[in-house]
């Protein structure tokens, strides 16, 4: 039978493990607390940002940028599949790669090639093997950075531009609680003329023209 002394270090022990796991819980409710904020921001920030170019994009012709243009014969797309690098994060990956795997099922009939770029390893990893990998942009979703997204986003309107591709689409978890997401694959190019609900304080086409003249 263990000795008072024996419960006593024990219980020391678990008092320790208590006041590590107490910090550990504090330091990740402060790093919650900062990703919602950032998130919070930039989702609101591409919000208007895409509110503004799609009002600019139904205000000018197709022919006003090569963004714009449609090709009438459309035979190859690229999906850039944005996932995390790490795991342990329940369906956040697998639910973006299966909507992406079960988008080529549907549409491989419609395009003589689909190809795959992957902002994240987990995503990378589940592709790897299937023979459409155009690029995998590696480091980049684990502190994502503007200089990451410029030159992601003028890769792919490269390719676009030069005829290598004739639509790209981009598929994500979009943020609704820390434990519930919603995948989301959307065409990014061309620019179409989406239908989007403002608000009210957004600024209106009409005041950005006559502000930035």
């Amino acid at each position: 039978m263990p000795s008072t002394r024996e419960f006593n270090v024990k219980l020391k022990s678990l008092s320790n493990t208590k006041k590590i796991t107490k910090t550990m819980k504090m330091v990740s409710a402060s790093k919650l607390r900062r990703a919602q904020e950032a998130q919070a921001n930039a989702k609101l920030y591409a919000q208007n940002l895409t509110a503004l170019i799609s009002r600019l994009a139904a205000s000018s012709s197709s022919a006003a940028h090569p963004l714009l243009v449609k090709n009438p014969q459309v035979k190859k797309a690229l999906i850039l599949v944005v996932t995390s690098d790490k795991g342990l994060c329940g369906a956040f990956n697998n639910n973006a790669n299966k909507r992406v795997a079960s988008w080529i099922v549907e549409n491989v009939s419609k395009y003589s090639q689909i190809d795959i770029s992957c902002c994240g390893k987990r995503g990378f990893m589940f592709f790897k093997r299937s023979g459409r990998i155009k690029q995998h942009y590696e480091n980049v979703t684990i502190k994502p950075k503007f200089e990451d997204a410029k030159k992601i986003g003028e890769e792919l309107s490269g390719l676009f531009i030069n005829g290598e591709y004739d639509e790209i689409y981009i598929t994500y978890n979009q943020f609704i609680s820390p434990i519930s997401q919603k995948t989301v694959l959307e065409k990014i190019l061309p620019i179409g003329r989406a239908s989007y609900h403002f608000r009210k304080e957004t600024t209106s086409l009409r005041l950005y023209l006559r502000t930035g003249s």
